[in-house]
């Protein structure tokens, strides 16, 4: 019995977003069968991301940015982590002089 590519080449192309920087993407190819002697076709299926730039400066400058942002982001999160995490050993101190003061009743009394 003889194989036979019933679908055929094909490559398609949604846009996910309008101004097209998210995309999806399907294909299906027939493959050389010099080279791969164990499938006939391959089929994918993926995600892209495109971004256009008009020089080399200004990839340049989108990924300096991109990355000091993301390097002041992380460091912003490590500071509320930190904060937070003072916050509750103060109330813990605070909660443990507290209870180290109270007297009992029976000295005030006598």
């Amino acid at each position: 019995m003889r194989n036979t590519n019933f679908v055929g080449d094909f490559e398609a192309i949604w846009l996910l977003t309008k101004n097209g920087e998210f995309r999806l993407r399907g294909y299906n190819q027939t493959n050389d069968r010099y080279f791969t002697k164990s499938t006939l076709t391959t089929q994918g299926i993926g995600i892209m991301y495109k971004k256009d730039f008009m020089n080399w400066k200004e990839l340049v400058d989108w990924f300096l940015r991109r990355r000091k942002n993301r390097s002041s982001k992380q460091k912003e999160k490590e500071d509320q982590k930190s904060f937070r995490k003072g916050r509750k050993s103060i109330g813990m101190e605070m909660d443990a002089r507290i209870a180290s003061c109270k007297l009992p009743l029976s000295n005030l009394t006598s």
